[in-house]
């Protein structure tokens, strides 16, 4: 589903899920809770200032607002979705949500000690957003981000990274995924860790 075929959509909230309403795609699911946990931890390692680049579930939102980073930034583009992380950020005065696709807004953030970025559809727009990273982590800051299923970053990520100075490594999750879900089979994860040299 195309970024602005997604952005126009309605949603469908269930306890466990986020679905689009027409043809049943899903966004999210709660069983990814072990991986958005294991993300949040990463980012939130050196304390500091974070961003998180789609709000989903609030799963890995949640994970680092209990770290207590010195602010937590969040960029969250689907308007449902938008009015609920709003809601979540009410009362809490280190956090921000910006309600915007990161493209529109990028230029005008950071640095940050921590980067998390897990967006729907998000694979075709990394190397737009990993292209930056070098202007968006401060020096000792580590970044990473959902790769689902594969058990490495894609060449041409590799190669964006590598061209900014940074080194990645990985680190391995177990969670078991919903019966339902059909955009994953696996029950290992591996999540990037992605720092400079």
């Amino acid at each position: 589903m195309a970024d602005s075929s997604y952005l126009g959509s309605t949603l469908l909230f269930y306890p466990d899920r986020i679905e689009v309403e027409e043809g049943g795609v899903q966004v999210m699911m709660a069983w990814e809770r072990p991986l958005m946990q294991r993300m949040a931890q990463i980012v939130t390692v050196r304390g500091g200032d974070i961003l998180e680049v789609g709000f989903g579930m609030g799963l890995s939102c949640d994970a680092v607002r209990a770290q207590g980073p010195r602010s937590h930034t969040v960029i969250e583009a689907h308007p449902q979705i938008i009015e609920r992380a709003r809601a979540w950020a009410q009362g809490a005065a280190n956090t921000e949500i910006i309600a915007a696709r990161w493209q529109e807004v990028i230029t005008e953030l950071g640095p940050f000690d921590g980067i998390s970025f897990d967006i729907f559809g998000g694979q075709d727009q990394r190397l737009e957003f990993f292209g930056q990273l070098d202007r968006l982590l401060t020096p000792r800051g580590v970044a990473t981000l959902w790769i689902g299923d594969d058990r490495q970053l894609q060449p041409p990520l590799r190669a964006v990274l590598d061209a900014q100075g940074f080194t990645h490594r990985f680190i391995r999750v177990s969670a078991i995924p919903d019966p339902r879900c059909t955009y994953s089979r696996s029950n290992e994860f591996f999540i990037p860790i992605i720092s400079r040299r």
